[in-house]
């Protein structure tokens, strides 16, 4: 595996073969797997279905590119915070649905319930009120 840094306005993006990984200057997660985990305590959704809510809603603050909503997603399965919960047959690929696991809830309320820090590109502070209603 390569893996390669780059220090761009604050945000260093570890780069690898397997699947980029974007962490803030703190190693924090990236604000997408954050806005995934919002979306998914909602209710479960495919990742079309996360793309089309992101450009509707958060996408005015938050945008996210259609690929990395999808390799962020595959992370996201393999850490444990989200889970496929069924697949649905469609003329081209089958549809993934997901969920959230309780790994993932875990960590949107640690997320939620945190002091809000600065952001530079796009607006973290503004993407965690969007779901403080989502909190408990």
């Amino acid at each position: 595996m390569i893996i390669t840094k780059v220090d761009v306005n604050k945000t260093i993006y570890l780069i690898s073969y397997d699947s980029p990984v974007f962490v803030n200057r703190n190693g924090g997660v990236i604000m997408l797997e954050y806005g995934i985990l919002g979306f998914l305590k909602m209710k479960p959704l495919t990742g079309y279905e996360l793309k089309k809510l992101f450009d509707t809603s958060v996408g005015y603050f938050w945008w996210a590119e259609q690929s990395q909503i999808y390799i962020t997603l595959k992370k996201m399965v393999k850490d444990g915070l989200v889970e496929v919960v069924r697949t649905e047959p469609s003329r081209v690929l089958d549809k993934k649905i997901y969920a959230l696991t309780p790994k993932g809830e875990e960590m949107l309320q640690e997320w939620l319930s945190s002091d809000i820090e600065d952001s530079n590109i796009k607006s973290g502070p503004t993407l965690k009120c969007f779901f403080l209603g989502e909190g408990e």
